[in-house]
């Protein structure tokens, strides 16, 4: 049972590192944002374009998403099971290692997702620091409600835990109603009414 444990814990730091379990905003970082120029590996759907991927790779893994998971999975279960630990064949460790710095270089840290993700950090704040200075506008469960509580680490707590808890699409209206957050400085790609 420890095994299978420790295989899961893996599975999920691969699938991580592949942009599945990502945090709910990053995972829009490479969907979001039009193609910039020829060079980006995104198209205009925010689909990662197979040709730009790394060789070793597409030789290892395949070319679709659905044939590179079950390449990774299949290497840690298959890897784990012939070694008694967690691990994976050195072929495809390897493989794991250029799609990990072919995701950081090419999508998580290309300009336009730098930027959307300034987009986001600067909404959490917001929303943080009015929660902060308001705590009446915390739902009851989160803060007491009162003014007396501002400035008490049990209201950065209750505000901090509040927003962290918040849907992506939830957050942003919350931007907008409470803080006025004009929708142009919202993350791209929520499509968000209020």
């Amino acid at each position: 049972m420890a095994n299978a444990a420790r295989v899961l814990i893996r599975l999920k730091a691969i699938l991580g590192s592949l942009g599945v379990a990502k945090n709910r905003f990053q995972i829009r970082l490479m969907a979001t944002e039009p193609k910039a120029n020829t060079a980006s590996p995104v198209n205009n759907q925010g689909q990662t374009l197979t040709r730009e991927l790394p060789p070793l790779v597409l030789t290892v893994c395949g070319n679709s998403r659905r044939e590179q998971l079950a390449t990774f999975i299949d290497g840690v279960v298959s890897g784990s099971a012939r070694e008694g630990r967690i691990g994976m064949a050195s072929e495809i460790a390897e493989a794991l290692a250029a799609f990990r710095t072919f995701n950081y270089e090419r999508i998580y840290l290309r300009p336009a997702s730098v930027r959307q993700a300034g987009r986001v950090i600067d909404l959490l704040r917001a929303l943080v620091d009015h929660f902060l200075v308001h705590p009446s506008d915390l739902p009851a469960k989160d803060g007491d409600g009162g003014p007396d509580n501002r400035g008490s680490a049990a209201n950065t707590l209750a505000a901090v835990r509040y927003v962290g808890g918040m849907t992506d699409r939830f957050a942003c209206r919350a931007g907008v109603r409470l803080l006025d957050w004009d929708k142009e400085r919202l993350p791209n790609g929520l499509d968000v009414t209020t």
